[in-house]
């Protein structure tokens, strides 16, 4: 379900509520909080509605040791955003992850469900993201 619906946002999550309770729920109800606590717990699922190329870099202990914080950074900078924004143009969004299952390609990031490894510099990043220009 996560690949058709990755983003929640409210109304989709106060639907699912009101289909399984006879009570009717609104944006102002405690049921706010259980909505942001079931986004927060299934890292597939956010409020915000993800970029259309959404890139996920691991930092899982292969790809830390070998640098990925210093990938993540180089994504940041160039993007202009933070770990879970979206550009403003809505082209990408950025999310950290603790494996991708890659671990001889570390460091590793992921654009969509194609992998990136052995990410060593921000000239490579700047040119991974060229790819979706």
């Amino acid at each position: 379900a996560y690949r058709v619906v990755v983003w929640l946002g409210f109304a989709v999550c106060l639907k699912v509520f009101n289909a399984f309770d006879s009570k009717k729920y609104n944006r102002n109800c405690k049921h706010n909080k259980k909505c942001q606590q079931a986004e927060s717990f299934y890292s597939f699922f956010t409020m915000v509605p993800k970029g259309k190329y959404p890139i996920s870099v691991c930092l899982g202990t292969a790809c830390y040791v070998r640098g990925a914080d210093k990938v993540l950074e180089a994504f940041k900078k160039e993007l202009g955003i933070e770990v879970g924004q979206t550009t403003p143009d809505g082209k990408f969004s950025l999310d950290a992850l603790r494996c991708v299952g890659a671990c001889g390609l570390a460091p590793v990031a992921m654009i969509g469900d194609k992998v990136y490894g052995r990410i060593s510099s921000e000239e490579e990043v700047k040119k991974i993201l060229r790819e979706y220009e």
